[in-house]
């Protein structure tokens, strides 16, 4: 079953005569429609006159066929609706944020549906750890990236949703599983500066509030994750973590995201002991050599995904892209 398979589709009718009736296919129509009453109430039939009947359709008592109003195609808002309404499923969200992507591009996004865009990006990440899987990251990343590019067609309060909250999600967290070790600095440093910044933070939407304070736990808990298996982005994530130590405080109305918090910092910070106590590199030096990225090439070729060098695989290089998050 296809995405909209279950749209109004627009059905093409009967061929027609030019005149808006409808001529038969064949003079073998059914008798009944066939049949004409007299005043009596009788039915009469000729040989002759069926014959005149079914001559052509430019006969007063020529056969019609009437297939009733014929269904509008479907519009943008509607095709829009079906995507919020698909792109919550897993095994239909990419195909789902493709579409939405495709339309975009196309041009469709407009001020008069962008809040119908808005909807449906929400529920692309009503279930945020769905962006984070691998054979997804690649497709949200291009898809926000893509309405960023078009923010100025959302209201002012969609926009900020889109800024503070999603694009954390869908674009920072999801490359902070980059190759790139410019990219990935870029990111942590920006994702260290929202934590800093979570106590001056003058957002007036209480609700868009605490989504960008899990978003941006969920960016610790990624780094974390990356942090464990690659070992060049470990001098990156110890300051990140020190900085959501820091601002531990601005989650107290969260308990869950304080504990959350609180567990990868002390993950990294243990890890880290770990490290010095084995006698493995010391803080901020040189952790992995060239020659050790090069002979895993082979491997990360045949994966999907989107980090090479922590064995996500099927990642590209993103240095250099302009996004409005700095």
């Amino acid at each position: 079953m296809g995405l909209f398979d279950d749209l109004p589709e627009a059905k093409s009718g009967s061929k027609g005569s030019g005149d808006g009736r409808v001529c038969p296919a064949s003079s073998e129509a059914p008798p009944s429609t066939l049949k004409t009453e007299d005043g009596e109430g009788r039915h009469k039939r000729s040989r002759g006159g069926e014959a005149h009947e079914l001559a052509g359709c430019s006969r007063s008592k020529s056969v019609r066929f009437d297939d009733g109003p014929k269904k509008p195609a479907v519009s943008i808002v509607q095709a829009l609706e079906k995507i919020e309404k698909h792109i919550k499923r897993p095994e239909k969200c990419h195909k789902a944020c493709k579409l939405l992507l495709t339309l975009i591009e196309e041009k469709q996004l407009n001020k008069d549906n962008a809040h119908n865009f808005f909807l449906a990006l929400r529920a692309s990440l009503e279930d945020r750890h769905a962006s984070a899987k691998p054979e997804l990251r690649r497709i949200y990343r291009k898809l926000f990236l893509s309405v960023e590019a078009n923010i100025g067609a959302f209201s002012d309060e969609d926009s900020s949703w889109i800024r503070e909250a999603f694009a954390l999600i869908a674009v920072v967290r999801n490359e902070l599983f980059t190759d790139d070790s410019f990219v990935f600095n870029k990111r942590i440093n920006f994702v260290k500066k929202a934590f800093l910044g979570l106590g001056q933070a003058t957002v007036g939407d209480q609700k868009l509030v605490e989504w960008r304070m899990e978003a941006l736990v969920e960016c610790l808990e990624a780094a974390e994750s990356v942090y464990k298996s690659c070992s060049w982005t470990r001098s990156a994530t110890d300051l990140l973590a020190s900085a959501a130590y820091q601002s531990i405080a601005s989650l107290d109305q969260r308990q869950d995201l304080k504990e959350r918090c609180l567990s990868a910092y002390r993950s990294i910070e243990n890890l880290k002991v770990e490290r010095k106590r084995s006698g493995g590199p010391s803080f901020g030096e040189k952790e992995e050599g060239e020659n050790t990225f090069d002979a895993a090439v082979g491997d990360w070729k045949s994966k999907e995904g989107v980090s090479k060098r922590s064995g996500q695989g099927g990642g590209e290089s993103w240095r250099g892209t302009s996004s409005t998050l700095g």
